[in-house]
Parts: structure tokens; sequence; C-alpha cells
């Protein structure tokens, strides 16, 4: 294991397109700034099943819903929440008749999703899934009328072409057969399949960390952008359009790190063994 500590922790650290809103919930993530340790010796896909279960610890959802909070209130003033706002208008840009749409969201922790598209007056029907049995509990806790159920990403219960769009939130970084979780989400998906929030490297093979966050020891894949298109390409995705979060240096890499969010729409797979 080599610690690349200093350089991933910026990737948190407030810079000049944060605002004071944005830069205090950084402060009050305490946990989402601590080490990051590179496993540059295991397989990434090895790496997340080892700590599969840490998204399921039980203390993880409200920690979580506690900046959540502060963020839809934010967003519901008018606070430009980068997340929030990509999220949105990847969707209005591209899709047609979003509010007659269905939108399936995979690891969707708190449901809060939910609330973003409400917000902003979009009418599409949402539903949302996650492994976590806490995180499912409390999104029915705060959005009782809207169906959540407990969902593998790698293995979803729905019929195929179940819903217009699927929404991949953050999941890919944390799932250890990552590969079957986008066949999965192209599956279950008609129109258009959203990968948001992804953590990409330009010219570093696929790489897994560890790293503390609401208490808990946690993996997190970093993907070989390429590669990543490539899987994709060979699942019949086309990516139509994506928005970027951050971007940031790693000087042990000799690389960057950015977080983006995909739209891809649904084709015929390639004959790629990926």
């Amino acid at each position: 294991m080599s610690s690349l500590t200093g350089a991933i922790q910026a990737r948190f650290r407030a810079n000049a397109r944060l605002t004071p809103f944005l830069r205090e919930l950084l402060r009050l993530a305490g946990g989402l700034r601590r080490t990051y340790v590179a496993v540059d010796d295991e397989e990434p896909s090895a790496v997340a099943a080892r700590h599969s279960d840490a998204w399921r610890h039980g203390t993880v959802p409200q920690a979580q819903r506690q900046l959540v909070d502060q963020q839809i209130t934010q967003f519901r003033k008018g606070v430009r929440i980068d997340v929030f706002d990509a999220f949105v208008e990847l969707l209005r840009r591209n899709v047609d008749r979003l509010d007659q749409s269905s939108i399936v969201e995979i690891g969707c922790s708190s449901g809060y999703y939910a609330e973003v598209l409400e917000i902003c007056g979009i009418q599409a029907q949402y539903y949302g899934a996650d492994y976590s049995l806490h995180f499912v509990d409390l999104a029915r806790k705060y959005y009782p009328a809207i169906p959540f159920a407990v969902q593998d990403a790698t293995h979803l219960g729905y019929r195929d072409r179940s819903f217009d769009i699927v929404v991949s939130g953050c999941c890919l970084p944390y799932v250890s057969d990552f590969r079957l979780a986008v066949a999965e989400a192209v599956r279950v998906a008609r129109r258009f399949v959203l990968f948001h929030r992804t953590p990409v490297l330009q010219k570093t093979e696929t790489l897994a960390f560890v790293k503390h966050a609401y208490g808990v020891k946690m993996p997190e894949i970093h993907f070989n952008e390429p590669a990543l298109f490539r899987t994709l390409g060979a699942h019949g995705l086309r990516v139509v359009d994506m928005a970027v979060l951050t971007v940031d240096w790693v000087p042990q890499l000799q690389d960057s790190v950015a977080w983006k969010s995909y739209l891809c729409a649904k084709e015929q797979p390639l004959e790629v063994g990926i």
C-alpha cells in the first residue's frame, strides 16, 4: 500500500469554485477528508469485495443525511449545489418528455434525489433502490409516498427495460463486480443510464483506495476513463453528455483525478470482451 493522503485530500478541500456554504460542508464532513490509502498490490474488485458491507453500517445513513439536509435546504433557497445541478442539467438537456419518464436510482441512499427533482419542478416518476436496509428504511421515513426497495446493483430484481432512465448514484466505485453492475443497469433501462459522480483517472490504470467516511472504513474504485468508456460501449452504451464536478492533479500519480457524471444512451452492444 502507498499513501496518497495529501494529494487525494485536496479533492475535498475548498477551492476558488466553492461557495462558503460548501466549504463549511466540507469542514463538517471530517470523515470524508481523512486518509485515502491506495491499494496498488491488489485487484480493485478484491478491495471492494473485502469492504463490501461498509455502506450497510447502521450509523452511515443518519451521518450522511445530516449533510444532505443542509445541502437540500440551501438548494431550495437557490444556492447552486454542483452535484444536484449537474444531475438535473444532464437530464433536461438530453431527455425529451422528461416529466413523463420513469427514473430508478440504484444506490439511492436516503432517496434525496427525489427531492432534488421536486425542487426543480421535474415530475418524472422516481423509484429508489439501495442495498442497505438502513438506508431504505430512512428513505421510506423521509419520502413515504415513493417506492423504495432493497436491491443489489449486480442482481437487480426488476424486469428488463423497466425504467426509462436508470441512475447509478455514485454506486460503481463501491461495487466489486462493477462490470456486472453496468450490465444490470443497461438491462433494466429503456433509454438512458446516468452514472452520476464517478471518479476517473486519465492515464493511470483503474485503482482502488481505502478511505474513512462517516466513521467507517470504505473502499473506493477510481476508474481509468478510457477503460471505463470501453466497458460502457461493450454493454451497449454511448456517452451522449457529461458533467465535470471536480478535477485535481495528483503529483504522485502524475495524473488528474476527476469526479464526473456520464449520461449514456442505450444502443446495441459491441462484440468486445471487456
